[in-house]
């Protein structure tokens, strides 16, 4: 193996986890904003909710609160995905180790 074949190798190999470490920042940051958007909404008692200034955003039945719900649910089905794809192993979307990443 030539030592370029190897530096090209190895520049690879060092852009997944960079691209690994970004993604978990960029998710990172949005949990935070979102945090940070309905805290003092959803720390309150369901009745203290209604007169919140938030309440028409936040609520579930508004657009950002069922969007909060819509994402959870996207998550929820795509870690039981997971389990569809560990129980059909000759599917042949993908391999083991791409649906056990997408689960974690």
């Amino acid at each position: 193996m030539s030592v370029d074949a190897a530096v090209a190798r190895d520049a690879r190999k060092a852009r997944a986890p960079v691209g690994a470490i970004l993604l978990v920042l960029l998710l990172l940051a949005v949990t935070g904003a979102l945090l940070w958007r309905g805290w003092s909404f959803y720390a309150l008692g369901l009745d203290a909710r209604i007169d919140h200034d938030d309440f028409r955003v936040l609520s579930p039945g508004e657009v950002v609160g069922h969007g909060y719900g819509v994402v959870g649910t996207g998550l929820m089905f795509t870690n039981l995905l997971y389990l569809v794809r560990r129980k059909l192993a000759r599917w042949p979307l993908g391999s083991m180790r791409f649906w056990l990443d997408l689960h974690v």
